[in-house]
């Protein structure tokens, strides 16, 4: 009887410490966020922003400025609650800094691109896990041409 008790307990014991260790894993959250911006970035008023972006979302708000400029607010964000982390963190990392964004005249345009250096295919096992929203404030006047979703 005491060979039961014994290993009735060692299976209690293996029972509490894996319960702990399933709890800590599902509640362990990687949340990792990359904010770029660019306030008053001026402007043509006769051009328009031309916004090319492989991943994310985009908020156009027209603002009543006198002035002929663009505020840029980009956030990349990694986000999971996931049982099993899917990655490490450096890897991450290095995904949201290879989603490069980059700001550029051709006048009297202004262009941003918003694309992954090493292309999307690249990263497309924690693409579920990354959000990248592209918050833009331009003048009323201003004509925006995008082709990623809009908000």
């Amino acid at each position: 009887m005491k060979k039961y008790k014994r290993v009735l307990i060692l299976i209690i014991v293996f029972l509490i410490i894996a319960g702990v260790s399933c709890t800590t894993m599902i509640t362990d959250e990687i949340n990792i966020v990359d904010r770029i911006t660019h306030d008053h970035y001026k402007v043509d008023p006769k051009g328009q922003l031309i916004v090319n972006a492989e991943i994310g979302e985009v908020s156009v708000e027209k603002t009543d400025h006198l002035t002929s400029d663009i505020d840029f607010d980009i956030k990349k964000e990694w986000k999971s609650g996931m049982m099993f982390q899917p990655n490490s963190k450096r890897w991450i990392k290095d995904m949201l800094k290879d989603l490069e964004v980059k700001i550029k005249r051709d006048p009297p345009d202004v262009r941003l691109d918003v694309k992954f250096k090493r292309g999307k295919q690249h990263w497309k096992k924690g693409l579920k896990w990354l959000t990248v929203n592209i918050d833009l404030k331009v003048p009323r006047q201003y004509k925006v041409v995008s082709n990623a979703p809009s908000k």
